[in-house]
């Protein structure tokens, strides 16, 4: 989005209010919510090893993640419906 605005992350997020933990972790590898935001990025990207990775890791299976990506992006759609 900072690049559609023409902004650095920094600069954006200045402009919007946003938790320190979620911004330190926006603007770092290191923050609390970087591997979480990684993993956005890697299923963004169908970077499926990584994905299987995390999945192991967090003993989560890769048939919740999809179901959990299918569901966000029906309640998506349907906020977009509505406007």
């Amino acid at each position: 989005m900072h690049i559609a605005l023409d902004k650095t992350k920094e600069e954006m997020l200045d402009e919007i209010p946003v938790a320190d933990k979620i911004r330190a972790s926006l603007l770092s590898d290191d923050g609390p919510y970087s591997e979480l935001l990684k993993f956005y990025k890697d299923y963004e990207h169908a970077n499926w090893n990584e994905i299987s990775r995390f999945s192991k890791k967090y003993g989560v299976s890769c048939e919740t993640i999809n179901y959990a990506y299918i569901m966000s992006v029906k309640w998506c759609n349907g906020l977009i419906d509505e406007c």
